[in-house]
């Protein structure tokens, strides 16, 4: 209904934040109505804290979680008029917890973005018919194929250990093939 207020509003609030004084890497500035409107009377005037209003909503705080992405993370919260704006204490306490949630969600959408990168590449590995296996340097299964899966299943002639390594079934050449693994010169 006052769709028109609310994205003035943000985009007010984002313009903010964004130039706001304390301009650290971690710190995430909680800001309120007042700095967006410095005329109370104005503020309440406007459509939408009316109707904030009619609900008991009277106080309201916002922060970027991410400034290099100033849509992707925000934070807020009301209190209603029989609370009050929030206190000193209160304003302290979400300036130590706000910097930690800011993080969770960077560190989240870090490992989202590995786990998308994971499975194209995993995608990729499957859609050949060939068994393969990639090691590390100390000889262990960073990523196999399905088809490699299969391939040990039936053939057997692979396993691989608890601690990951790959390890050949046949006794009598299981130490030529770990000279082989050991170091990619010994391939030839």
């Amino acid at each position: 209904r006052h769709q028109s207020w609310e994205l003035a509003d943000q985009t007010q609030f984002t313009h903010q934040a964004m130039h706001h004084v304390d301009t650290a890497r971690d710190s995430v500035d909680l800001l309120n109505e007042r700095e967006l409107y410095p005329n109370e009377e104005e503020y309440m005037a406007t459509p939408h804290a009316k109707e904030l209003l009619s609900y008991g909503i009277r106080h309201r705080y916002g922060a970027l979680l991410d400034r290099e992405n100033p849509f992707h993370a925000r934070f807020s919260i009301q209190t209603s008029t029989a609370k009050g704006p929030l206190n000193a204490e209160e304003l302290t306490q979400l300036g130590q917890i706000l910097p930690h949630f800011a993080k969770a969600l960077e560190l989240a959408d870090a490992i989202h973005e590995r786990q998308t990168e994971r499975a194209a590449f995993l995608g990729a590995l499957n859609s050949f018919d060939a068994g393969i296996c990639i090691l590390d340097s100390q000889a262990r299964v960073v990523e196999k194929n399905t088809e490699f899966d299969r391939q040990i299943a039936e053939f057997g002639a692979f396993w691989v250990a608890p601690d990951s390594k790959l390890v050949l079934h046949d006794r009598a050449n299981r130490k030529l093939f770990e000279h082989l693994l050991a170091d990619f010169r010994n391939h030839g």
